[in-house]
C-alpha cells in the first residue's frame, strides 16, 4: 500500500499558560506532505520541565525512526521507540537531577505501507474520521477515563471531578517505566482524516464539534484556523494539534501486516455539549512508577539541538487520591476493574511479543530491530572493534541457556553479547537492572567500566549506572582516580565527575585547547572551549 497525504497542518499555542509546554513535530513551518511521522506532546512538570519533557520525546523517536527504518511500524517497533527515548529521559536526568518529575504524554501517527500506525500515552488525543464522522479515537489514560468506562461517574459529573488532572500514564524514563498503546490502521481511504491534539485543545473542541469542523466543505486552512479560533483566548492550557488528511491509496496490505481493526463505540452525546469530557485546569499529576514492566532500554547520544528553557509557574499540589468514605464501594470497584484491566495489558502485551519474536519474551528482554553500528577508527587501549574483551575469561555456557556465554569483567561481574548489544550480568546471568546496552563495554577499573555506544565513549559503574555519559572519542581506564579520554582531537584527564582534572602535558610555552566537559550542559548545549597558556616550569 502507498499513501501520499494533504499538506499537514500543525499548531501550538500558550493558551492561558505563562509558557508553552507542548511540542508538536514536524514544527509546522517544516511540514512536508513527505514526512511520514507526526506527533503532539503535552509536557508535564512545571519549572520549564515539561516543554524539555516534551522536546526530548519528539526529537528521541525521531532519531530512532531515522536511524532504524522498517516498512511499518508495529506495536513492538514503537515499544522499542519507546525504550530508546526513556533511556534519553535517563541520560538528561542524570546530569539534571532536578528535573525528576518531569515527563510528558504522546500522540503519535506514522504512515507506512501497511496503512497508519496510531500511538498514544496519556491523555492527548488521536482522532480518525471519515466523511466528516469519528470513526475511532485513543482512548485517555486518565483517572476519569477509567471511572467513566467503570460506571463509577456521569459524563457530567467527570467534567468538573476534582481529580480530571491526573493521568494514568506519562514518558518519565526508565525508573518509571511505561507500555505505549499501539493500533496499526489498515483501513485508511482518500479523503480520511487524522487529527491529533493536546488535552488543551480538548477543553474547547469536543467530538460533535470536530466533526462539524471537518465535515463542512471548506478548505483544510479554513478547517485548521476555526479549531484554532475555538480555543483561542477560552483555554486555561496550552493547546496544539496536527491535521493530516489522507490524498490517495494505492496498493494492498501484504498479509504479514494486517492487523485486526478498533473496536469503538461513540460515547454518548450530553445536552447542549460544546466542549470535551475532560478539562484539564491545573497542572496535571503524573502516574507513580511501575517495576519492571517494560524491556530493557539503549542508550542513544543526544540530539545537538538545545532545549529551549523558559520560567513558568510551579506545578500545583498533587490531587488526594482518596475520595470520601461514601465513595469507598465505587473505589473498590474501580480497583476490581483496574486490576483486571491490569492483568489483560500485561498478558496482551506478552502475546504480542510472542508473534514477533516466536516466543514470549521475560520481563528483562524486549525483541529489537538488528542495528548496524560503524565501525570506530580510534578505540581505547587494547581493545578491538566488534570484538569481546577477554575471550579466554568467559563462564560456562550453562550459566545463561541463550546467546553467547558471558564474559567476566570483574569479581562476579560479567557482560554479555544480545542481539541488541553487550549488557552487564551477574553470576547467575541475570541482567543488572540499571545496564543498558552498548556496542561494547571494556573492563572495570577503579570501580568505573568504559562502554561505547555509536562511536562515543563513556563510563558507567559496576551497577550499569550511567556516570558520564557516551561522548569520547577514545576513553581509557580510571586509575587513582582518573582517567585519559580524548575530544575533538583534544586529550586531557578527567575525574570521577567527568570534569577536566589535568590536561596532556604539552611543550612549554605552548598554547593548549581543553574541552571543559560541563556535567550539566553537556547533554544538550555545545561544548564550551577555553583556551589557556601553559605556565613554564
Amino acid at each position: 500500500m502507498k499513501l501520499t497525504i494533504h499538506p499537514p497542518l500543525g499548531y501550538s499555542f500558550q493558551g492561558g499558560r505563562s509558557n508553552n509546554e507542548d511540542t508538536i513535530f514536524p514544527q509546522a513551518d517544516d511540514a512536508t506532505q513527505q514526512q511520514p511521522w507526526f506527533m503532539v506532546c503535552d509536557g508535564v512538570g512545571g519549572a520549564a520541565r515539561g516543554e524539555i519533557a516534551s522536546h526530548i520525546a519528539v526529537e528521541g523517536f525521531n532519531d530512532y525512526f531515522v536511524r532504524n527504518p522498517e516498512p511499518v511500524a508495529t506495536p513492538v517497533y514503537l515499544q522499542t521507540a519507546l525504550d530508546h527515548v526513556q533511556a534519553r529521559f535517563d541520560d538528561y536526568l542524570a546530569w539534571h537531577p532536578e528535573g525528576n518529575g518531569m515527563a510528558t504524554t504522546l500522540t503519535m501517527l506514522y504512515l507506512h505501507e501497511a496503512g497508519a500506525s496510531v500511538a498514544h500515552i496519556g491523555d492527548s488525543r488521536v482522532y480518525h474520521l471519515r466523511d466528516g464522522k469519528v470513526v475511532w479515537r485513543t482512548e485517555d489514560h486518565s483517572l476519569v477515563n477509567q471511572l467513566l468506562k467503570a460506571g463509577v461517574i456521569s459524563r457530567e459529573e467527570a467534567r468538573e471531578h476534582p481529580q480530571r488532572n491526573v493521568i494514568e500514564r506519562a514518558i518519565q524514563g526508565n525508573t518509571k517505566p511505561v507500555k505505549i498503546d499501539v493500533q496499526v490502521l489498515n483501513d485508511v481511504r482518500p479523503g480520511d482524516y487524522f487529527f491529533l491534539c493536546t488535552d488543551g485543545v480538548l477543553e474547547r473542541v469536543s467530538d460533535e464539534l470536530l466533526e462539524n469542523v471537518l465535515g463542512t466543505a471548506a478548505s483544510n486552512e479554513q478547517k485548521k484556523q476555526t479549531l484554532i479560533d475555538c480555543c483561542t483566548g477560552k483555554t486555561k492550557d496550552n493547546f496544539s494539534a496536527y491535521l493530516v488528511q489522507i490524498e490517495t491509496v494505492s496498493g494492498e496490505v501484504s498479509d504479514e501486516y494486517r492487523f485486526s481493526a478498533p473496536v469503538y463505540a461513540h460515547p454518548e452525546t450530553v445536552a447542549d455539549e460544546t466542549v470535551a469530557v475532560v478539562a484539564v485546569d491545573s497542572v496535571r499529576t503524573t502516574p507513580a512508577p511501575v517495576e519492571n514492566k517494560v524491556p530493557p532500554r539503549i542508550i542513544p547520544e543526544p540530539r545537538p539541538n538545545p532545549v529551549p528553557k523558559r520560567s513558568v509557574e510551579q506545578p500545583a499540589p498533587k490531587d488526594n487520591l482518596f475520595p470520601d468514605s461514601d465513595s469507598l464501594p465505587r473505589l473498590l470497584t474501580v480497583a476490581l476493574i483496574a486490576a483486571v484491566l491490569t492483568l489483560g495489558g500485561v498478558m496482551t502485551y506478552k502475546w504480542a511479543k510472542s508473534d514477533e519474536t516466536g516466543q514470549v519474551q521475560g520481563a528483562g528482554t524486549a525483541h529489537k530491530p538488528t542495528r548496524q553500528n560503524p565501525k570506530i577508527d580510534v578505540l581505547p587501549p587494547n581493545t578491538k572493534p566488534d570484538q569481546p574483551l577477554d575471550d579466554t575469561e568467559s563462564v560456562s555456557q550453562a550459566v545463561i541457556s541463550a546467546g553467547k556465554a558471558p564474559v567476566l569483567i570483574t569479581g562476579k561481574l560479567y557482560k554479555k553479547q544480545t542481539e541488541d548489544g553487550w549488557i552487564l550480568v551477574d553470576e547467575k546471568g541475570e541482567k543488572k537492572r540499571k545496564t543498558k546496552s552498548y556496542d561494547e563495554i571494556g573492563k572495570a577499573s577503579d570501580d568505573f567500566i568504559t562502554v561505547r555506544k555509536d562511536n562515543k565513549w563513556g563510563y558507567i559503574n559496576l551497577d550499569g549506572q550511567i556516570k558520564i555519559r557516551c561522548q569520547f572519542d577514545k576513553a581509557a581506564n580510571f586509575a587513582e582516580g582518573r582517567a585519559l579520554v580524548s575530544k575533538d582531537g583534544q586529550e586531557y584527564y578527567i575525574n570521577k565527575s567527568g570534569q577536566v582534572a589535568q590536561p596532556v602535558e604539552s611543550t612549554p610555552g605552548q598554547q593548549t585547547a581543553v574541552l571543559k566537559i560541563d556535567p550539566i550542559a553537556a547533554s544538550f548545549q555545545p561544548t564550551k572551549i577555553f583556551i589557556f597558556n601553559k605556565i613554564r616550569s
